[in-house]
């Protein structure tokens, strides 16, 4: 048997529909006939890579072709989770401020007394910067230490979700919040 004789027998009485240069194409395509509950067959020629179906059926094969060459331009791109920059510089720039705040609190401690989250100057004498100013104490290193580990992890994980600058405009507005309805 001739190498002629093998590229015709193996079509099985299926007649060639359209041609594909890529295989992916001509497989994906395979597929539609396939849904269509109906044989079909995939060769390779020089120029690529032909399908082939029922001639019965060709004309119905090749409207599905069209419907779905359409269908697939009209296919919105999938929308992607947007994924922001860690913020590490912002966390940063916060333990930084943190240690300056601690290092002030450790010279004068007067200054813990002025600034503490009171319910007391909160509400009875409207001091409401106090629930903010609390953020920047810590009662010891250890405690700075833990809240700036902590808060540089839930930072980046924030940052990442809602973008850097915002995600740490929202756990400050979160943590002042807190503050507040805490008093």
């Amino acid at each position: 048997m001739g190498a002629s004789e093998c590229l015709d027998e193996p079509t099985y009485g299926l007649v060639p529909l359209a041609h594909f240069e890529q295989l992916a194409d001509a497989q994906e395509h395979a597929l539609v006939v396939l849904a269509m509950n109906l044989d079909c067959l995939i060769t390779v020629d020089e120029a690529g890579f032909l399908i082939h179906g029922e001639e019965a059926f060709s004309a119905a094969i090749l409207e599905e072709f069209r419907l779905y060459g359409e269908e697939q331009q009209m296919r919105a791109e999938p929308s992607l989770v947007p994924f922001f920059g860690s913020g590490v510089e912002y966390a940063l720039v916060w333990i930084g401020l943190l240690l300056y705040c601690f290092a002030r609190q450790l010279q004068d401690p007067l200054l813990e007394a002025r600034f503490v989250n009171s319910a007391q100057a909160v509400i009875r004498d409207g001091e409401f910067y106090r629930p903010f100013t609390a953020l920047f104490l810590h009662a010891d290193l250890e405690h700075l230490m833990g809240n700036a580990v902590f808060g540089l992890v839930f930072g980046v994980f924030v940052a990442h979700s809602f973008g850097p600058f915002r995600g740490w405009a929202l756990i400050l507005l979160s943590a002042y919040l807190g503050n507040s309805l805490n008093a």
